[in-house]
């Protein structure tokens, strides 16, 4: 029977996270081409402005902020690339808490702890706390697989097969690539290539780095993969 209550909270959470996702694109964009155009005041008219960090006393000028600028620019690429990916984990996380607490027979067993047993009042908040407990524990349990476990695991609860084989790819090499720059300093390793598999970009021991076309297409395919998985899982409410 059609859920429409469901497909509203669902609907609700798709146009958040895609404005989330288009915010943090818009910040990104807007921030390069300040940068950008510092380099370009100095390089044209010599601009002599002198900019102070008070909280830790850096003191540089004009000249040394522009020369800083493809530096700042790769690293505020990498930055905004990790937060992109983690728009989508967000987005699934938020998307099976919906699902699961509306589809209890999908919820998968968990004890109660004692704290949350003491901490009802009613009959009716034990049912709930429990139902929260256990719809968390399910999401966790997902939370630390591969990518290609998450959309096996949503297409098998939705009962449709949403994203294809090359965009779950394409996203397990993302994915991939986020880990190395945060646990690896950016390095490709043996794990890098496990998880990428046949999408990795390249070899252990190379850099993982994330150019402006790279980016455009997480950005891209993430915004897709949410609109798919979103407007799938309402008309399966």
């Amino acid at each position: 029977m059609p859920d429409p209550v469901l497909a509203a909270d669902i609907a609700t959470l798709q146009a958040d996270r895609i404005q989330k996702l288009n915010d943090l694109h818009d910040d990104y964009e807007h921030t390069r081409k300040l940068w950008k155009m510092l380099r370009a005041e100095v390089q044209r008219y010599g601009k002599h402005v002198t900019f102070h960090n008070p909280n830790t006393g850096t003191r540089a000028d004009a000249v040394q902020l522009a020369g800083r600028t493809g530096a700042v620019l790769r690293r505020l690429n990498e930055q905004t690339f990790k937060d992109i990916i983690a728009q989508f984990e967000l987005f699934t996380s938020d998307l099976l808490r919906l699902w699961l607490a509306a589809h209890i027979s999908l919820v998968e067993g968990k004890a109660l702890s004692i704290r949350t047993l003491f901490a009802s009042n009613s009959l009716q908040d034990l049912r709930q706390a429990a139902l929260r407990e256990a719809v968390e524990s399910t999401i966790l349990k997902r939370a630390y697989s591969r990518p290609a476990d998450w959309f096996r695991y949503i297409h098998e609860i939705l009962g449709n097969l949403v994203v294809a084989t090359n965009d779950v790819e394409t996203f397990a090499e993302m994915k991939a690539t986020r880990d190395v720059l945060e646990h690896a300093g950016g390095i490709a390793n043996a794990t890098y290539r496990e998880k990428a598999g046949r999408a990795a970009r390249v070899n252990v021991g190379a850099s993982v780095n994330v150019s402006d076309d790279y980016h455009i297409e997480a950005f891209r395919l993430v915004r897709k993969l949410i609109e798919d998985l979103a407007n799938a899982a309402i008309a399966a409410a």
